[in-house]
């Protein structure tokens, strides 16, 4: 077999892990057997579809994330600027490779999808070569675009062959220490969605997992806004080095030990022309930063190599059935609580929730508003009205997005609801409070900010709260226009939700709409009757009232019984 033939069937095991991994993230099994073949034929090919799209935009992203550091240096060439530049581009490649990997290696951690090539006559060395390149298809070319974007910046910036070659050797060292930690991380994900269990210490260790990985996630999307508040930060970090001996760590921390040296290879007497007062220079001698960089990048070289081993050790022991074993208490005593319809499925969403890597942006969507908050409302010395509205849109925007989080994540299993006798006016009203619910943070986030700084009214600070009203309208309207089936007796039934399907991107889309308009209803009522009257009490009332009317039009909509067909 050569290697041609083991790539291709790499394809084969890769595709298998992929989907294993995407049914398990939504809760779902491998499938019924009263299934077509057509049906799971179908349902195989959404889902690998799924993850080529988000692959694509992983690569996309990453490229475009691995490039923009760059551009402090292309502006002002400068060496704490090339520094920042090749830390921050190797530190985004490998969040890109971490995070794109989750999604695809939990079930690569149980080692059933390399249970087909058990069965195939391939030899002992060919199933390890085969296990590995399928690991290394579900980063390939997300890490072949960041590090060609990070080699040609490089080279075109400073048109020198040897830091090229160095930032090549970083991002080899970045791919060898992302497949590890995403191998570790996998792991932890299928032991945290098939272990399953109900005690406390396993509900405390699956929310604090879930939180830190949604929060570290969400971050990915917004890290070009994060880069140029964290830029300016850095270049004082970097700076300090020369001037503080407590500053030297920075020197041995991967990826800035690799920028150091760069740097002093791009600029030779970058270390000794510095000027530093007579007591820095001697604690540190001037040949000493050089010298700890190289010795330290040397050393990531090294922990590379010994990495590489350890992990290519680990997937051959994996594929061959020595993954993660699951082991599961044998439950004896029942106890059965019975509760209303709409708590019991806000309390089914909320525990599906806790057993699923993909709704970690559920528990995670708070705690990241608030950052959030914090970053953006530290340019605004003063809380005016126009800051306040921009801080509460930003909120919006992310409890909409938990919305479709919610009908995209249960899948099939919606269809299964609404086959219950179950009105469909529980479960928009379930997922409604539990998406409205990830909003409760933010106006009690601008409230603390707002009374930490001087603001024109005392009213302006009720404005995320009066758009909490609107919130839970924009959430049951979007919500709604899912769930609630058009027609009563009628094949025009709710269904999953899916965003590979065409059909299911134009109801988002539509619904997202919805949501929006409901959202900028009331602040442009507000906005409209400041410019009218001037008075910031007279537009709250104005608000409020508006976002009252759409709650109660709303509700009123999708609580009215559907048509019947004749």
């Amino acid at each position: 077999m050569n290697l041609r033939d083991k790539w291709k069937l790499s394809g084969t095991v890769y595709r298998e892990v992929a989907y294993r991994s995407i049914q398990m993230s939504r809760g779902q099994g491998q499938g019924s057997s009263s299934w077509s073949e057509q049906d799971l034929r179908k349902r195989f090919n959404s889902a690998i579809g799924s993850a080529k799209v988000s692959k694509l935009a992983f690569a996309i992203l990453g490229t475009i994330g691995a490039a923009f550091p760059f551009a402090e240096y292309a502006v002002a060439p400068t060496p704490e600027a090339l520094i920042s530049g090749v830390s921050l581009s190797l530190a985004i490649s490998l969040a890109y490779i971490v995070f794109y990997s989750l999604q695809i290696l939990p079930s690569f951690s149980s080692g059933e999808p390399y249970a087909i090539l058990m069965t195939l006559p391939v030899e002992e060395r060919d199933f390890s070569l085969v296990a590995t390149l399928s690991l290394i298809r579900t980063f390939d070319y997300i890490a072949v675009c960041t590090t060609a974007v990070q080699v040609l910046a490089v080279w075109i910036l400073t048109h020198s062959l040897l830091a090229s070659a160095l930032i090549l050797t970083g991002a080899i060292i970045n791919i060898v220490f992302a497949v590890a930690i995403a191998l570790l991380f996998s792991g932890i994900f299928y032991k945290t969605a098939s272990r399953g269990g109900r005690s406390t210490r396993a509900t405390i260790v699956r929310a604090v997992f879930l939180i830190t990985w949604g929060v570290a996630a969400l971050s990915i999307g917004f890290i070009f806004n994060f880069i140029s508040y964290l830029l300016p930060y850095l270049t004082t970090a970097i700076l300090g080095i020369f001037a503080r001996p407590a500053g030297l760590l920075l020197l041995v921390i991967h990826p800035f030990s690799i920028g150091f040296v760069i740097a002093n290879v791009v600029y030779p007497s970058l270390f000794s022309s510095i000027p530093l007062p007579s007591r820095t220079v001697l604690l540190i001698p001037r040949f000493v930063p050089p010298l700890l960089s190289a010795v330290a990048s040397l050393g990531y070289v090294l922990l590379a190599f010994i990495v590489a081993r350890k992990t290519v050790k680990s997937v051959s022991r994996i594929t061959r059935g020595f993954g993660a074993k699951i082991s599961r208490p044998i439950a004896q005593n029942f106890l059965l609580n019975v509760r209303s319809p709409l708590r019991a499925y806000v309390i089914k969403d909320l525990r599906l929730a806790s057993l699923n890597p993909s709704l970690a942006f559920l528990y995670a969507t708070p705690i990241f508003e608030v950052l959030t908050l914090a970053v953006i409302t530290v340019q605004f010395p003063e809380m005016k009205a126009t800051p306040m509205i921009v801080s509460t849109m930003v909120g919006c925007f992310f409890t909409t997005m938990i919305c479709s989080i919610l009908l995209n994540t249960e899948g099939a299993g919606l269809e299964y609801t609404m086959s219950l006798p179950l009105a469909s006016k529980t479960v928009i009203d379930a997922k409604a409070l539990i998406a409205a619910s990830t909003f409760v943070p933010v106006p009690l986030a601008l409230l603390a900010i707002g009374l930490s700084r001087h603001v024109p009214s005392d009213y302006v600070l009720l404005i995320p709260f009066i758009e909490l009203i609107a919130i839970c309208a924009a959430c049951v309207g979007e919500i709604g226009f899912f769930i609630r089936p058009r027609r009563a007796n009628s094949l025009d039934q709710s269904r999953g939700f899916s965003l590979m399907a065409g059909s299911d991107i134009k109801r988002l889309l539509v619904s997202l709409m919805i949501a929006f308009m409901l959202l900028l209803i009331p602040v442009g009522v507000y906005s409209a009757v400041f410019l009218q009257s001037f008075s910031h009490a007279f537009s709250i009332y104005a608000m409020a009232l508006c976002a009252c009317s759409e709650l109660l039009i709303v509700l009123g909509i999708t609580r009215r019984p559907a048509r019947k067909v004749e």
